[in-house]
């Protein structure tokens, strides 16, 4: 077989969308056209594929193993299905162990932290079981005078940062965060937060109101730290993905975000106040992210909340121009992707959240530093062979 008929072969269509949301949903109201496609090779490879570009092969093998449907697959695919399961779960059983390791240090040094994000998923439930979740990094959430104490705290227990180059590192005084430490032969880096979202984004989620309604989280029988509110926990979910990492403005569909949110949102249940979630979104002039993403998510995994608007155009348009976008480029588009977020990393705002805003021309000297950053990965070879490898190689 060619390799112009193996891609045909793998070419993901809405109906992909559809039908990964139908497999991974709790429902699995399935059609017997649906089942037919998981059952022959040439239909079910695009699903797979979908799968793994979003890390949720852990999710649909544990979501399909869990219905009549499991037995009625091929062998072959359950046995890959079951194997990627077994790897995830491993990592994110290694990822806890990190989570607990590095939280047990802090604490220690009478520093208060808050698991942010996915690290708080493999811990409270949302992410259940916990190879429904893929991560690269921890990130702790540190209250902002022991951001210093606490980098100190991991430094002096064996962490570092593997760019000793101090003058191309992102400083904390600008930052939302200290730049990534991780320990000899660690499965993860651990980034420590002075506030959950950049400050450009403050007033959609602000750092001080995390804190006062944070609520406990046990790691271990002995251990216990905070997370954030599940209210808050669905906001910040929405504005990392759709603001700070730009899929709405980019029309990008983060499939694996969109599970996260839905797993978040049948986690808590009653738990999350909506209409608050809505507030914060109000408040920053933002709703049309809030209405986009939640329309999204019925129409994918059919989950209607309090707040969703199912007969919005706008939220419509956008959902069918981030599928389209995706089918039509087969996610090519990720490579003119990635220079549009290096291009962005140039705008004004941002280079106040990365540098601040202080002393003679700022902006400009911000820049000036972020493109000696760029130079400086550039000629890494660590990082290009990964940028390569990721974007052009079509082994």
């Amino acid at each position: 077989m060619n390799n112009d008929e193996d891609e045909a072969q793998v070419t993901i269509t809405q109906q992909t969308f559809y039908d990964m949301g139908t497999w991974l949903s709790e429902k699995q109201q399935y059609t017997q056209t649906q089942l037919s496609r998981l059952q022959l090779e040439e239909h079910y490879l695009p699903l797979v594929a979908l799968a793994n570009y979003n890390w949720l092969t852990g999710a649909l093998a544990n979501s399909l193993k869990k219905s009549d449907v499991w037995l009625l697959i091929p062998k072959t695919l359950q046995e890959y299905l079951s194997e990627m399961e077994r790897f995830y779960r491993q990592r994110s059983e290694a990822i806890q162990q990190e989570a607990i390791f590095s939280c047990s240090l802090l604490l220690d040094a009478d520093i208060k932290v808050s698991l942010l994000k996915g690290a708080a998923n493999l811990f409270n439930g949302a992410a259940n079981p916990i190879s429904n979740r893929y991560m690269s990094d921890i990130d702790l959430l540190i209250q902002e005078s022991k951001l210093e104490d606490s980098v100190s705290t991991l430094v002096e227990n064996g962490y570092v940062n593997p760019d000793d180059d101090e003058e191309i590192l992102i400083k904390a005084d600008a930052h939302h965060h200290a730049p990534p430490l991780i320990r000899k032969d660690g499965i993860c880096y651990i980034e420590l937060h002075r506030w959950a979202l950049p400050l450009s984004s403050h007033k959609i989620l602000e750092t001080n109101e995390i804190w006062q309604q944070s609520i406990p989280l046990s790691l271990t029988p002995e251990l216990e730290v905070l997370q954030l509110h599940p209210t808050h926990q669905i906001i910040l979910a929405i504005a990392h993905s759709e603001i700070s990492d730009s899929a709405f403005k980019d029309n990008h569909i983060d499939l694996r975000q969109l599970f996260n949110l839905y797993s978040l949102a049948n986690n808590f249940k009653l738990q999350i106040d909506w209409t608050v979630v809505e507030h914060h979104f109000q408040r920053a002039n933002l709703t049309e992210v809030l209405y986009s993403i939640l329309f999204s998510i019925y129409k994918i995994f059919g989950l209607i909340t309090p707040v969703t608007k199912i007969d919005d155009i706008d939220a419509q348009k956008h959902f069918l121009s981030c599928i389209d976008l995706y089918t039509k480029t087969q996610g090519d588009n990720l490579k003119f992707g990635y220079f549009l977020q290096v291009f962005r990393g140039y705008q004004k705002q941002t280079i106040i959240d990365l540098y601040g805003n202080n002393g003679r021309y700022p902006i400009l000297f911000g820049r000036l530093k972020h493109f000696k950053r760029h130079l400086h990965l550039l000629f890494t070879p660590k990082f290009l062979t990964r940028f390569i490898k990721r974007n052009f190689n079509k082994d």
